[in-house]
């Protein structure tokens, strides 16, 4: 009965996602598309190279790495061999068997904070509705249609968790599931290295007080030392140095003021985890409730939390480039939401729990009725003349009429009259067909940039724009209205490229073939953009 309740949450949030997936997003951020490359290249060619260059001068073909981490890339393997499987049989686009992905990680997290709950001492209701609450209350279930791998880490470190606090007869499994885990968040993205002094410190007074010295720390240690073994080896055979990650000179640039990182981490209308996780509220106060019965579990997720927060609020990219609410953050909100469990069952909590997570629902429903990439095309093409300072380099600025200008997703964040909330509302607002589109949010603010006229843009955009994303409400609303998704197509073309470079020639062609199963979302894209 217990493996049963356990697995409801999975199960909830599987069923709960279905209106809201969204296929063609799923590879639409850079970010995104990198790791698809990567994920075929392991997938086809068994290379954790990207891409490849050629030195015009010498003509030796050189392997170019990626500076993501290979954690998301290496799950993809087995979704890319299934849609091989399935292609074979059925004509299906590839982005409805990848897209599984985040949504089957959302699910999982869902369930493994189900079992930290219940571990913590409280009662199997109360955990059930937390971590159903924890995707579709906050900002999370928004992620299921990206191939981001915060929604893994997120996995990772709210397993690692709950390994390490698990109590029974094979603590020293728990210790080697907890260091396996840490391990794979590490993999997953290195940025993850700042939160193992924490969770080494909890295992440590967790060894002492449990009298288990020597056999527990080193049922914990040893994968993480192997692990780190494996990284230094690739880090020196893909970058050269066994302490570059890949991100060359970004691996320094925490150069966002922190007190400004701070404020916009917390209440800005784009990134504010206030605003698109509103149950964070009560954080604070639940953090000190649970520290009353197990004082260092709310310690090690304060510590976490507080951790990863101030990381971010320094980092350069703070907001997460084009992304829905505080993408940095996702991977901490499951153990930030365990600690509500312990709020006293009076009215007043039992009514504003509800409600705080239902304002989190209404306001994130936002970013899946709404194409984010549509939005930022609208503010793109309206802030061509604008000034806009800020801590990121110039070279993530647009070049346009001789003059650099700010990203759409620098704009939205650091100028509040763009930003997505009021932005996303403005798009739905004019879909329902009132004729808004030609009077943006920040009209008032800024009456000289003023949006293109709707009938003057590509038809890809206008789709995006008039169409709600989600599958199953395009086939009622759209019907004969489709995107492009040339993701997949892109991918296995870049690495047939690479194939052909590096005297892969059989494997190229094979390449190719495949690609072709993606060509008309490539021929779409073509057709679409073309004004």
């Amino acid at each position: 009965m217990g493996s049963v309740k356990k697995a409801i949450p999975f199960f909830l949030v599987l069923a709960l996602s279905a209106p809201f997936f969204s296929a063609y997003q799923l590879f639409s951020i850079s970010d995104s598309e990198d790791m698809l490359n990567l994920s075929v290249s392991i997938y086809e060619l068994g290379d954790l190279s990207s891409a490849v260059k050629t030195n015009l001068v010498t003509g030796e073909v050189v392997r170019i790495y990626s500076k993501y981490g290979v954690g998301l890339p290496f799950l993809m393997v087995p979704f890319l061999f299934l849609y091989d499987l399935l292609s074979a049989l059925v004509i299906v686009p590839p982005d409805l068997i990848l897209g599984a992905v985040n949504i089957l990680l959302l699910a999982l997290t869902a369930s493994v904070l189900h079992s930290i709950i219940v571990e913590l001492g409280f009662s199997n209701r109360r955990a059930l509705f937390l971590s159903v609450a924890s995707v579709f209350g906050t900002f999370a279930f928004v992620y299921m249609n990206n191939f981001l791998s915060e929604p893994l880490q997120g996995l990772l470190l709210t397993s690692a968790f709950l390994f390490l606090i698990k109590s029974g007869s094979r603590p020293r499994l728990y210790a080697v599931l907890a260091g396996l885990s840490l391990s794979a968040a590490v993999f997953t993205k290195a940025a993850n290295i700042a939160l193992l002094p924490f969770f080494i410190a909890y295992c440590l007074y967790r060894s002492l007080k449990e009298k288990d010295h020597i056999l527990r720390p080193l049922s914990f240690f040893t994968p993480l030392a192997l692990s780190g073994a494996l990284m230094i080896w690739l880090n020196l055979s893909r970058y050269g140095s066994p302490f570059d990650f890949g991100y060359g000179s970004e691996a320094g640039m925490f150069v966002n003021p922190v007190l400004k990182g701070v404020k916009d981490l917390l209440i800005n209308p784009g990134k504010g985890i206030l605003i698109y996780a509103p149950a964070m509220l009560l954080f604070p106060y639940a953090v000190w409730r649970l520290s009353i019965r197990k004082k260092a579990e709310a310690l090690l997720i304060l510590s976490l939390f507080a951790a990863n927060f101030l990381l971010y609020s320094a980092w350069w990219a703070w907001e997460g480039a084009d992304t829905w609410g505080p993408r940095f953050l996702l991977p901490l909100i499951p153990l930030a939401i365990a600690p509500l469990a312990a709020l006293p069952a009076s009215a007043i909590f039992k009514a504003a729990l509800p409600a705080l997570f239902a304002a989190g629902f209404i306001v994130n429903l936002g970013g899946v009725l709404v194409d984010s990439s549509a939005y930022n095309y609208m503010v793109l093409e309206s802030t061509r003349n604008i000034e806009l300072k800020t801590a990121r380099p110039q070279r993530d600025y647009l070049e346009s009429n001789g003059r650099l200008q700010p990203p759409p997703y620098v704009v939205t964040t650091e100028l509040p009259e763009f930003n997505v909330l009021s932005g996303h509302l403005w798009v739905l607002r004019a879909r329902s067909g009132a004729d808004l589109f030609n009077t943006p949010p920040w009209l008032t603010a800024y009456p000289a940039l003023k949006t293109p006229p709707i009938e003057s843009l590509p038809d890809e955009v206008r789709i995006r724009l008039q169409c709600p994303p989600p599958v199953l409400l395009r086939a009622f609303a759209c019907r004969e209205k489709s995107p492009s998704s040339p993701y997949y197509y892109d991918a296995y073309t870049l690495q047939a490229s690479k194939a052909g470079a590096l005297g892969k020639h059989k494997a190229a062609e094979r390449l190719v073939e495949k690609a072709e199963r993606g060509i008309e979302g490539k021929r779409l894209r073509l057709k679409q953009m073309s004004y």
